[in-house]
């Protein structure tokens, strides 16, 4: 949480080097795997390597645009809860994230930053009855909230479409240091709305 503080305060509080315009704001749709590349059971009892759990998002953002790279923040939460498999309690995620983006096209940006990944978990409360050794027994299920906070680095690429339309495929990385390493795949798709007077070039002009 200190180093996304700290990235924030850098982000906020630069030199300037030159104007910054404020240059689109948006809305997408945005999906999230989580644990890609690592063997686990998803909630159909299979295992793969393509993510344990995927989460439904709804995006939005801004940029700013300097002379020669952008400068973003993006605010994702889940539309719909998401029922864990005994439907014991329900999940929602929030992500927030301060982008720094370099222009490799004019229609595509290399992005990058650290953001926060907050798991809400809240508890159904009541009972079920399941087999317990022959018999029936009645068990209390949770009824409390759990939430957990992970900070990520991030990094991905933008590609904007015709018409306003953009799509945008980003990789989520926690615990590199630690034993519990995890990576998620974000996906995107959104409108976006550009500034009047904006013309979406940086004033250095692309290699």
């Amino acid at each position: 949480m200190r180093s996304l503080i700290f990235f924030v305060v850098l982000f906020l509080f630069r030199p300037s080097h030159g104007s910054l315009t404020l240059s689109e704001y948006g809305l997408g749709y945005g999906i999230l795997n989580s644990g890609m590349l690592q063997e686990s059971v998803g909630d159909n009892g299979k295992s793969s390597l393509l993510g344990s759990f995927t989460y439904h998002f709804l995006s939005a953002h801004i940029t700013w645009q300097g002379p020669l790279y952008q400068y973003g923040l993006r605010l994702a939460y889940t539309l719909l809860p998401r029922t864990t498999a005994d439907d014991a309690a329900k999940i929602t995620q929030l992500v927030f994230s301060p982008t720094f983006g370099v222009p490799l096209k004019p229609n595509l940006t290399w992005t990058s930053g650290l953001g926060i990944l907050v798991t809400t978990s809240k508890g159904q409360g009541g009972s079920v009855f399941l087999n317990n050794a022959g018999s029936v027994s009645e068990f209390f299920r949770p009824s409390d909230t759990n939430q957990s906070t992970l900070l990520n680095i991030e990094t991905g690429l933008k590609y904007d479409l015709e018409s306003s339309w953009y799509v945008s495929g980003e990789f989520f990385f926690n615990g590199l240091l630690g034993e519990k390493r995890n990576m998620s795949l974000f996906l995107t798709i959104g409108y976006t709305w550009g500034m009047a007077g904006y013309s979406g070039a940086p004033q250095g002009g692309y290699e």
